[in-house]
């Protein structure tokens, strides 16, 4: 069964003057507590996404079409990703914050993390910036 989801972030223009109003688009095609998530998700350019991390679950990012930018907080070091070319592929490993901005004009992804999903299983950072 797929689940849709729309969200439309709020202002982030405290992340250099960049109001970002665009929307995601996200389907899941996993049921419920799966041990496997699989989702696709759709962003419009410039779109900047929430830092975040999934405790204990690791994540790979599959990029479809588009340009994508991944931000990885190693320690204190920032590791950017660049998936420029369908087929790219990122792999994040569970503790690790990361944060995403869409770089063309439509970016199209799938996104696998494995571990059954939990309320808590997922932190957000919304005070944190690591685009820049």
């Amino acid at each position: 069964m797929l689940r849709w989801t729309f969200y439309r972030l709020e202002s982030v223009d405290t992340i250099h003057n960049r109001l970002v109003s665009n929307v995601l688009k996200r389907v899941c095609f996993h049921p419920d507590g799966s041990q496997l998530n699989v989702m696709s998700l759709t962003l419009s350019q410039g779109l900047i996404g929430i830092p975040h991390m999934n405790k204990t679950r690791d994540e790979a990012i599959i990029l479809k079409q588009g340009m994508l930018d991944i931000y990885m907080l190693l320690g204190d070091d920032i590791k950017i990703e660049h998936l420029k070319e369908p087929g790219d592929v990122t792999y994040i490993e569970g503790n690790i914050v990361h944060q995403f901005l869409a770089i063309s004009t439509l970016v199209e992804v799938i996104e696998v993390i494995e571990g059954k999903h939990e309320p808590d299983s997922c932190v957000s950072f919304p005070d944190l910036v690591l685009v820049k």
